[in-house]
């Protein structure tokens, strides 16, 4: 019997599920392996999974590429256990790992202790919801466990909704129950965001609620948290893949996931007998969730022949995400390179070239070469000019009897354009910079030289690295304490919200990036603090 099954996902939008029955499962390029996966970023044996006890454990095999969970690398040779919706990396490929329960929905049990429980007075039925209990990736699914208790000495009947989040993402196993007096009646809500770039990832507030089909207006609710992860995903395709050389391509890429995606493009030379030349945009770009773009790439070979037959090269046009993942997809373009001349014509230009070559001395001898005009900047322009740390801004500009331009960058050369004709510009990578950066741009023709500086400000980015409440679960109607610290990096002010249910004495309006606030209050409903 499988305890679970892996979906493993290919580049090019292909899927597989494998079942999982063994105790040990092992993921590798190797035939010998479990699950044989013939690409060439898996080490032979990559990675196993194992499940003793009714647990289920991944470990990496200390390969070079790694094992990602949810984007976070796993340590050599750890095992790390897996609940059921966790998304793995492993070189170019993504997997889903599913958990098989063989009784989903009964029998359950809700502690006291560990459920959201709300009660009304004036009402002779209790509501109660456990879970759920981790966060999860789009397309997994987790359960939540709801309990209705008639204390009234009659029978009655219940219908349940849920609200808060797409319908598509709930179903409720009985969505009506009958509960004799004094009995209780369980149900199951299996949560199953859909796989797709608009489940954006957060936490939601659900709102499970129960009616008693007699008398609606003594619906009671109570509300629990879903929080759905990010994953991340992209496609990539050319409009060919033969191209003409010195012609530009077309690049078409598409994010797939649900969570903003950095990207870069890259290219490999396939040839020993020849130097290419590929110019793409080398700088990483951010695709928004869904979001799709075009890029323009070229193609040259380092000398261009103008005589012989015609050649055809090779070289990978290369995607790779800037996240820990680090996905990666390939793709071959095969180049075609047809001189302008067949090998005979060079024998019958020769002498042709060789009298005009005699011409072109003679006239070069005989003419008077005018005095070079000096090298000149007329504009530098920098956009945007304020920025996070990052972002990509441009630097442009614009010079005349120029033979070379020169970008400097906080003092460092990041740029030479030995063909700078009448103008260019640069895209700057701003990771790693912070505050007023100073540019210095040289224009040169011969020994003569201009220079003309200019400046870009970057900010850090605002980010919350921690939030912390102790303890994490409170008492209903209990004095008590609880302790909120946050550190938000960049950040001028921040503020809590969320507290009117515990406490009529409300923290500061605001604080500092870092704080640590203890306060004493009664908590009358659950507690969502943002």
């Amino acid at each position: 019997m499988a305890y679970g099954r892996l979906d493993v996902f290919f580049p090019d939008g292909g899927f597989k599920t494998y079942a999982l029955t063994d105790k040990t499962t092992s993921i590798g390029r190797s035939t010998g392996n479990s699950i044989p996966l013939d690409t060439t970023t898996l080490s032979r044996y990559h990675a196993t999974l194992t499940h003793e006890n009714g647990v289920t454990v991944l470990a990496d095999l200390d390969t070079v590429n790694g094992t990602f969970i949810d984007g976070m690398r796993l340590p050599a040779n750890q095992p790390h256990p897996l609940l059921g919706g966790e998304e793995i990396t492993i070189g170019d490929l993504r997997l889903i790992y599913h958990f098989y329960d063989d009784a989903p929905t009964r029998p359950i049990s809700i502690p006291d202790e560990a459920t959201q429980r709300m009660e009304q007075a004036e009402t002779a039925f209790a509501l109660a919801i456990d879970g759920p209990n981790q966060a999860i990736s789009p397309g997994a699914h987790i359960n939540a466990h709801i309990r209705i208790t008639n204390k009234s000495d009659q029978t009655r009947r219940f219908r349940l909704n849920v609200n808060g989040i797409p319908k598509e993402w709930a179903r409720i196993d009985r969505s009506e129950v009958e509960i004799a007096p004094d009995k209780h009646a369980d149900a199951v809500i299996s949560f199953r965001p859909r796989r797709r770039s608009d489940s954006a990832p957060g936490a939601y507030s659900v709102q499970v609620t129960a009616t008693p089909i007699d008398e609606p207006a003594l619906a009671i609710s109570v509300n629990t948290l879903l929080t759905v992860l990010p994953y991340n995903g992209f496609g990539i395709a050319l409009d060919g893949d033969h191209i003409d050389m010195g012609a530009s391509f077309r690049v078409h890429v598409h994010n797939q996931g649900s969570a903003p995606l950095p990207l870069r493009l890259s290219a490999r030379d396939l040839n020993d007998d020849i130097d290419l030349i590929v110019t793409l945009p080398d700088t990483p770009f951010v695709l928004a969730p869904d979001q799709r773009m075009t890029l323009t790439g070229e193609v040259k070979a380092q000398r261009t022949r103008f005589f012989g037959d015609p050649r055809a090269y090779t070289l990978d046009v290369i995607a790779r995400s800037g996240d820990a993942a680090g996905f990666t997809i390939p793709l071959r373009v095969h180049v075609r390179e047809k001189p302008p001349l067949p090998t005979w014509a060079a024998f019958a230009l020769s002498g042709l070239t060789l009298a005009l070559a005699v011409l072109v001395v003679i006239g070069a001898l005989l003419l008077l070469r005018p005095a070079p005009a000096d090298p000149a900047i007329s504009g530098v322009q920098i956009m945007p000019n304020v920025v996070t740390s990052g972002e990509p801004l441009t630097i442009s500009w614009q010079v005349s009897a120029t033979e070379r331009v020169r970008l400097l960058i906080d003092g460092s050369e990041v740029y030479v354009d030995a063909e700078p004709n009448n103008g260019g510009s640069f895209t700057v990578d701003t990771n790693g910079l912070s505050g007023t950066i100073p540019i210095t741009l040289i224009a040169e023709a011969g020994s003569q030289r201009a220079e003309q500086s200019a400046a870009f400000e970057v900010s850090a980015p605002l980010s919350i690295t921690s939030f912390e409440v102790d303890p994490p679960r409170v008492v209903l109607y209990v004095a008590q304490t609880i302790t909120l610290s946050w550190i938000a990096p960049g950040a001028q002010t921040t503020r809590i919200s969320g507290l009117e249910g515990f406490s009529d004495t409300l923290p500061d309006a605001s604080y500092g990036a870092n704080a640590t606030i203890a306060l004493v209050g009664i908590p009358r409903s659950s507690l969502t603090l943002t």
